[in-house]
């Protein structure tokens, strides 16, 4: 996958990226309840394939516009608003809703591993799982 970083301000990363081999809708939400551990809220849009995905970790359902714009056809992040399911079916974009936890774990892990790179420290991760 080729990553992109669309937007990023103060503490905000928004990405997209195109996946190397094209997947189903189902396909694509068996990938991500298995690489997250949890089944996700989905809305299916338009597109047969899922080929260019964006996604901000955390609770940025409100940047769904921005993958409208970006030509993303598939959505994911970790929260929802109700106004969220309306666009993603007017607009037709697939759109994932995986858990904020479960969106924000792998970037605390890598942030983990950098820092003790970078400062010879030691660090462990606890996982204390939070359905939100």
């Amino acid at each position: 996958m080729n990553v992109v970083p669309l937007i990023q301000k103060e503490s905000i990363q928004y990405f997209s990226g195109g996946l190397s081999v094209p997947k189903s809708f189902s396909k694509f939400e068996t990938f991500l309840e298995a690489k997250l551990e949890r089944k996700p809220l989905l809305i299916r849009g338009r597109s047969k394939e899922i080929k260019f995905v964006a996604w901000c970790s955390g609770a940025a359902q409100e940047f769904i516009g921005l993958a409208v714009e970006s030509g993303a056809n598939a959505y994911l992040t970790g929260e929802f608003f109700e106004q969220t399911v309306h666009i993603a079916r007017e607009s037709g974009i697939h759109f994932f809703a995986v858990g904020h936890h479960a969106t924000k774990r792998y970037g605390v892990q890598a942030s983990g591993a950098y820092l003790a790179r970078k400062y010879s420290i030691e660090h462990t991760f606890i996982d204390i799982p939070n359905p939100a």
